[in-house]
C-alpha cells in the first residue's frame, strides 16, 4: 500500500510539472489582483447592511489573516478601504462599473477553469461569444456562492469559538489555548475543504464523483494549512517584497495567490490520479470531450474501474 501511495505521489508531481501548473498559477495570480476590488466590494455589499464600517473591516481582515497571514491582511487593508460602490455617477457609470467588476471578478476563475481542464484531460467543444458569456456567468455565480459560504463559515466559526472559549474557561481552563487552537484548526480545515471541493467539482468541464473530489479537497486543505505555516515563517524571517518598495503589498498578495493557486492545482492533479487509479474516473461533461492523452489514460484503466463510454467528437489539440 505504501508503494502504491508513493507511486501516486510521484505521478501527481509528474503530472503537475507536465501540465505546466506553475505557469497557470502565475496567470491566476495576475488576474486575481484585478479581482481584489470586486471581491472587496462584494464583501462590503454583503456585510455592509449588518456591520458598521469599522466592524466590517475588522471582520474581513480577521478572516484574511486567519486564512493567510497578518502581513497579507495588512496588504489587503488599503484595497478594502479604497473600494467604492459603483454607480455614483448615474446609470451609465453604474453599468460600466458593474461590468468591469464582473469581468475582473470572474477573470481569475476562468483561468482556474482552464487549468483544471488541462489537469483533468478535458476540453470544451466550440467557443464563441455565447460560450464566453456562459463561462463568465458560471464563474460569477460560483464566486458569489463561495463568498456567501465563506461569510457564513466565518460567522459560524466566530460563534463556535466564542462558545468554546466560554466552556473552556469554566471547565478545562488549563487546556484552554490548546483546545481553542484545535477547534479553530478543525473549523478552518472544514471550511477550506468545502471551498476547494466546490471549485474542483463545479468549475471544470468534467464530471467526477463527489467522494473522489472530497478526498482531493481534504488533502489540498491539509497541504494548504501546512504550507501556510511555512510561508508565514518565511515571510517573518525574510523580506522578499522589500525590493518592490511601495509595491511591496501588491507583491505580497501576488505571492500568496500564487502559492494558493499552485496548491489548488496540485490537489487537482492528485484528484485526477486518485480518480483514475482508485475511483470512478473523470468524464467530460456535456459540451466537452477528453483530450487525446485523456483517452489514452482512460483506456489504460482496469476494465472493472472504467467509466461509462465517452461521447465521440472531433479530437482537440494534443496536450
Amino acid at each position: 500500500m505504501s508503494g502504491s501511495r508513493r507511486s501516486m505521489l510521484i505521478e501527481t508531481v509528474d503530472e503537475f510539472l507536465t501540465d505546466e501548473c506553475t505557469r497557470y498559477a502565475a496567470a491566476i495570480s495576475y488576474y486575481a489582483i484585478f479581482s481584489l476590488p470586486a471581491l472587496a466590494l462584494l464583501a462590503t455589499l454583503l456585510l455592509g447592511r449588518v456591520l458598521d464600517p469599522g466592524e466590517l473591516e475588522s471582520t474581513v481582515l480577521g478572516f484574511v489573516s486567519g486564512v493567510t497571514s497578518e502581513r497579507a491582511a495588512d496588504a489587503v487593508r488599503p484595497v478594502l478601504r479604497g473600494v467604492e460602490t459603483p454607480g455614483q455617477g448615474g446609470p451609465l457609470s453604474w453599468l460600466l462599473a458593474a461590468g468591469g467588476l464582473v469581468f475582473g471578478a470572474t477573470a481569475a476563475f476562468v483561468q482556474v477553469q482552464a487549468a483544471l481542464n488541462r489537469a483533468w484531460y478535458v476540453q470544451p467543444i466550440g467557443g464563441g461569444i455565447r460560450t464566453f458569456l456562459w463561462k463568465r456567468l458560471v464563474s460569477f455565480l460560483l464566486l458569489v456562492g463561495l463568498a456567501l459560504l465563506l461569510l457564513l463559515g466565518l460567522g459560524a466559526s466566530t460563534l463556535l469559538l466564542a462558545a468554546g472559549e466560554s466552556l473552556v474557561s469554566r471547565f478545562v481552563e488549563p487546556l484552554g489555548p490548546g483546545l481553542l487552537f484545535a477547534l479553530d484548526l478543525l473549523l478552518s480545515l472544514a471550511l477550506l475543504s468545502v471551498v476547494f471541493a466546490a471549485v474542483l467539482r463545479l468549475l471544470p468541464d468534467a464530471e467526477v464523483e463527489w467522494r473522489d473530489v472530497a478526498l482531493g479537497a481534504i488533502a489540498t486543505a491539509l497541504v494548504f494549512w501546512i504550507g501556510k505555516i511555512g510561508i508565514a515563517f518565511y515571510l517573518s524571517h525574510a523580506s522578499p517584497t522589500r525590493p518592490f518598495g511601495a509595491a511591496g503589498s501588491l507583491a505580497l498578495v501576488l505571492l500568496w495567490v500564487y502559492f494558493t493557486a499552485n496548491l489548488l492545482l496540485l490537489g487537482a492533479e492528485w484528484t485526477q490520479v486518485w480518480a483514475r487509479r482508485m475511483g470512478r474516473g473523470i468524464r467530460p461533461s456535456a459540451g466537452a470531450v477528453l483530450t487525446p492523452r485523456g483517452r489514452e489514460r482512460e483506456s489504460a484503466r482496469p476494465a472493472e474501474a472504467a467509466a461509462t463510454p465517452q461521447p465521440s467528437s472531433a479530437e482537440g489539440n494534443q496536450r
